[in-house]
């Protein structure tokens, strides 16, 4: 009957949009520093969405798949910290874990627009830290190679350290020292 197909078109929508997985999720991780607040939302255990706002209000909403929680802690691994060292606090979220080597989505306070942009050459950088002291960070970055057996040699796996110092100069990330260390190992 009439009555009865704008109903069921009505339970069809209300069950296709409750059996796909919110853009949003459920809150997953919350925290305030100065004037702004921090929300993370999510599927399960992954981070989906950043919304932060300012009394209420919406500064900005940032669409990133951090990783699984119990990897990145209470936080979900989520930090506010100053990356580019110019006053204003910056928000990363661990993305990955590859060996020891942690990632980040890095977003940097712009006070121009009053809100937060990812910085695509401050996400690149892998197992970052922060030295406010000496205003730089550092990244770290290994490799592993096989260098095969001979009649003479046996195998060995040789695994070289990368370790960069990175500041601000003009507004550029620019690496200002490098140390690589390589290790010998016979497997």
């Amino acid at each position: 009957s009439p009555i009865w197909r704008p109903l069921a078109c009505l339970l069809a929508v209300l069950l296709l949009t409750l059996s796909l997985p919110s853009c949003t999720g459920k809150v997953l991780y919350q925290m305030t520093v100065d004037d702004l607040t921090y929300t993370l939302r999510g599927v399960g255990e992954h981070v989906e969405q950043i919304t932060v706002t300012r009394d209420g209000k919406r500064v900005g909403s940032y669409q990133k798949r951090g990783i699984k929680g119990e990897l990145g802690g209470e936080s979900y691994g989520f930090f506010v910290s100053d990356l580019n060292f110019d006053g204003h606090l910056d928000m990363f979220l661990l993305t990955g874990i590859t060996g020891t080597i942690q990632h980040y989505a890095c977003y940097l306070w712009s006070t121009e627009q009053d809100t937060y942009l990812y910085d695509a050459p401050l996400s690149a950088l892998g197992g970052m830290e922060i030295d406010n002291e000496n205003q730089w960070l550092t990244a770290r970055d290994y490799s592993l190679t096989v260098d095969p057996a001979t009649d003479d040699t046996p195998e060995f796996e040789i695994r070289k350290d990368t370790f960069s110092i990175y500041r601000r100069q003009n507004g550029i990330l620019t690496e200002v020292h490098r140390k690589e260390l390589t290790y010998y190992e016979e497997s």
